[in-house]
């Protein structure tokens, strides 16, 4: 349900470039409720400002985000613990968008 409502919600974000919050789609009962919510994101003109993903090189190593250079840290630490170390394969059933 959630995922579905998280799709939803990035489609209307995408489609009308407003902000638009997970939450206010559950704080929403109705859809004329959601779309009273969607009107008024669209009258405050708080457009979002959408930025391309650009092409980067991927000849030389990229830097590492906060979280992996948490994670590095935490393997220099404590080379020989596995905690971090997630065995599973996740099977997607049909192609992402």
């Amino acid at each position: 349900m959630v995922l579905l409502a998280a799709r939803f919600i990035s489609r209307i974000q995408n489609t009308l470039e407003i902000e638009l919050s997970l939450r206010s789609f559950f704080e929403a009962p109705t859809i004329a409720e959601l779309a009273q919510q969607i009107e008024t994101e669209l009258q405050t003109n708080s457009r979002l400002q959408l930025f391309p993903i650009e092409v980067i090189s991927r000849n030389q190593n990229l830097p590492l985000s906060f979280g992996e250079q948490q994670l590095w840290f935490l393997a220099q630490v404590e080379p020989d613990n596995p905690f971090y170390n997630e065995h599973f394969t996740i099977y997607l059933p049909s192609s992402i968008d």
